[in-house]
């Protein structure tokens, strides 16, 4: 929950960024998600299975878990982001 939290927020202000800077999401999007990865979670994963340690599963479940958050986060965001440009598009085409 956590880490779709944050990725949300940081999708929220990378197009709102984008927007006003008239600049692509995606270079902002991509500096504010680098701290997000789970570089610990996946390493300890790896590690574990190529010791065949029994914590493998747990690792990569935690790690998958948390990088499913991520996503998810940022879909949500991106979703609202276009739906309320739309909306905003479609109300300046009835305007005019």
């Amino acid at each position: 929950a956590a880490m779709a939290a944050a990725s949300l927020t940081v999708t929220l202000l990378a197009e709102l960024l984008a927007r006003i800077f008239c600049s692509p999401v995606t270079a902002y999007l991509v500096c504010a998600l680098i701290p997000l990865v789970p570089g610990k979670g996946i390493f300890e994963a790896i590690r574990c299975w190529i010791l065949d340690y029994a914590d493998a599963g747990t690792w990569a479940r935690l790690t998958f878990l948390q990088g499913a958050g991520i996503a998810a986060g940022c879909l949500i965001a991106a979703g609202v982001a276009r739906t309320l440009a739309g909306y905003r598009k479609q109300k300046k085409e009835a305007a005019s």
